[in-house]
């Protein structure tokens, strides 16, 4: 007796309202979001101690949270001009929210040297340790994330925007708002 080679039908994955990559995704991002909360979690038992000492936190947090948010809405409207088969402008978009995940990582860094010439550092205050690592984390997430962008970019370059499937930009974009959605929460 033979198995047949393929189970699922062809036209299961148009039909599916959420794919396997989609599926997973969601459960990743949930993992990810019970890591966050056990940080915060821990911040709020932690910031009673008495060595906890509250530092200034750098203006440019608040021009990379405003740069991350216009980033998201970037890619949302690239989305929709995907789904309208608008390809070039699509392509610009996606280009354009590229370029501003880039910004607001290297935004993170120029916090970072703000906080090191406050005399803040990793290991100075438990402060400075938690917005390091958590800053960090989610900044290692985001770099993730673009380098996911960068590779659909990558792809409309090379064989149009048209060769993106719909799971592919779903998942991109629905891990994007949820890194723009888990800074916004920090």
């Amino acid at each position: 007796m033979s198995l047949p080679l393929e189970t699922t039908p062809p036209s299961a994955e148009t039909s599916s309202p959420v794919s396997s990559a989609e599926l997973c995704l969601w459960g990743f991002l949930a993992t990810v979001a019970m890591l966050f909360a056990a940080f915060f979690s821990a911040y709020l038992v932690r910031r009673t101690g008495a060595d906890w000492t509250p530092v200034r936190l750098p203006p440019i947090l608040w021009l990379n949270t405003g740069v991350l948010f216009l980033s998201s809405v970037s890619l949302q409207v690239a989305r929709a001009a995907w789904k309208r088969h608008q390809w070039s402008l699509f392509q610009g978009l996606l280009a354009f929210t590229v370029v501003l995940g880039a910004v607001f990582l290297a935004g993170q860094f120029l916090a970072w040297r703000e906080l090191a010439a406050q005399g803040c550092f990793l290991s100075s205050n438990p402060y400075g340790a938690f917005f390091y690592v958590v800053s960090g984390l989610h900044g290692a997430h985001l770099a993730t994330g673009l380098l996911f962008l960068c590779f659909a970019l990558i792809k409309t370059w090379r064989w149009g925007a048209e060769a993106l499937s719909r799971r592919l930009v779903s998942c991109v974009s629905t891990y994007w708002h949820f890194m723009a959605v888990l800074w916004g929460c920090i």
